[in-house]
């Protein structure tokens, strides 16, 4: 038989229910079904993340912080690993996503919700927001601007 990935919904639905919340957290783990598994002989397999906060629990505001911080640092490496020049990695806010051209340039502060697609040589000044919108070629987006819409190349 082929291998498979992941448990069968009748396996599920046997360990799912012996799941408790009696640990110092009153939570529930999931993780738990795998003692499960291995305690009827189920070979398990485990895969590592790459990163991680790829599977790092929030419990508080603070972690949840933290975690937003690591995804918009990610964020910020993969713009510059493409070409774009940031002020300032750690302060610029992705969220959503961020296309760019050619030799973009974006200052501190920014901000970037929905879809937002960066013409090439476009120059976003420090503290815009920008929102769902394509900023032609050649844009020059001054400071504390506020968009979402459409601005023409040049």
């Amino acid at each position: 038989s082929l291998p498979r990935a992941g448990a069968t919904s009748a396996q599920l639905k046997r360990w799912l229910p012996q799941l408790s919340a009696e640990n110092a957290q009153g939570e529930y783990y999931l993780t738990d079904v795998i003692a499960m598994a291995a305690s009827e002989g189920i070979k398990v397999a485990t895969a590592q993340p790459h990163d991680a906060t790829e599977v790092e629990g929030v419990n508080n505001r603070a972690q949840m912080a933290r975690l937003e911080r690591a995804y918009q640092q990610q964020t910020a490496e993969a713009l510059m690993a493409q070409g774009v020049a940031l002020a300032d990695p750690a302060r610029i806010d992705v969220r959503g996503t961020l296309t760019c051209g050619h030799d973009v340039f974006i200052d501190v502060g920014c901000v970037f919700e929905g879809n937002v697609e960066l013409g090439e040589g476009v120059r976003v000044g420090p503290y815009c927001v920008i929102k769902n919108s394509t900023l032609g070629a050649e844009s020059v987006i001054d400071s504390h601007s506020v968009i979402d819409s459409t601005v023409a190349a040049g």
